[in-house]
């Protein structure tokens, strides 16, 4: 008899293991004990700087046998830590080009404490997540507000956008306007960086999101920076959440 093991306790076995090499064992054995297994082991990755599962994962793409198992990756969360110094944090060079089009099902990115270095190569490979639909920024650094518009560009699904703590070295940048043409935001959630809700706005109303942005949510607590964002959208919002006050109460408004 093949005993069958619940896909939730699977996945909380290879998260506790450390070696790779343990890992990939334990994937292979979960994968033949489980039929649906292969499935479901790399649905959501979380990986961290100079983790052994961030090793695993490398070697799940370069064996031919388990790089399918990629196509079942739905949601992929890239991170540094509190603290890390710029050099250290993870190679985005490196990662984002080797994976384009390997994640066909990819449509959850998450990028947090990192440091995003401006490469043309890195855009052109962030064209190729063609499924991905919801981008979430989390302590990210951008060298100028044109490198982190470019980014929103380039992933040509992208429909919720999540920028929590996104740092731009020249605030007053300004992104160049053919940028613009494809970006068609229905949902976006923004705080901590009221610096940059001007220039993102402009930008935005540049774009198809103009018409097709239906609710936003704040992040952090209301201000008249972002009032000002807010009703430069009010006549095709459906909804606004915000943070009201320091007690974190979270009116809804309805326009329509």
């Amino acid at each position: 008899m093949v005993p069958l093991l619940p896909p939730e306790i699977m996945d909380h076995i290879i998260s506790f293991v450390r070696s790779p090499g343990a890992l990939f064992n334990c994937a292979s054995v979960c994968h033949s004990w489980l039929s649906a297994s292969r499935h479901n082991l790399l649905r959501a990755v979380t990986l961290y700087v100079g983790t052994k599962k961030c090793e695993l994962f490398q070697q799940i793409f370069h064996d031919h046998t388990t790089r399918s198992w990629l196509r079942s990756t739905s949601y992929l969360e890239l991170s540094g830590f509190l603290g890390t110094r710029p050099a250290m944090r993870f190679g985005l060079c490196a990662f984002v080009p080797r994976f384009a089009g390997q994640l066909p099902n990819l449509s959850v990115l998450v990028l947090s404490f990192l440091t995003w270095e401006s490469q043309r190569l890195l855009y052109t490979a962030l064209s190729t997540f063609s499924s991905v639909r919801k981008l979430c920024l989390s302590q990210v650094g951008f060298h100028t507000f044109s490198a982190f518009c470019r980014v929103l560009v380039a992933l040509p699904a992208l429909e919720h956008l999540e920028s929590n703590v996104v740092v731009c070295g020249d605030e007053t940048d300004s992104p160049i306007g053919g940028y613009t043409s494809r970006l068609q935001l229905r949902h976006l959630a923004i705080g901590h960086g009221a610096y940059i809700s001007r220039p993102l706005r402009d930008f935005l109303l540049m774009s198809p999101t103009k018409s097709s942005l239906c609710a936003i949510r704040e992040l952090s607590v209301f201000s008249a920076l972002t009032d000002d964002f807010y009703q430069s959208f009010s006549a095709v919002l459906t909804s606004l959440e915000v943070y009201w006050d320091s007690e974190h109460l979270i009116p809804i408004i309805y326009f329509h």
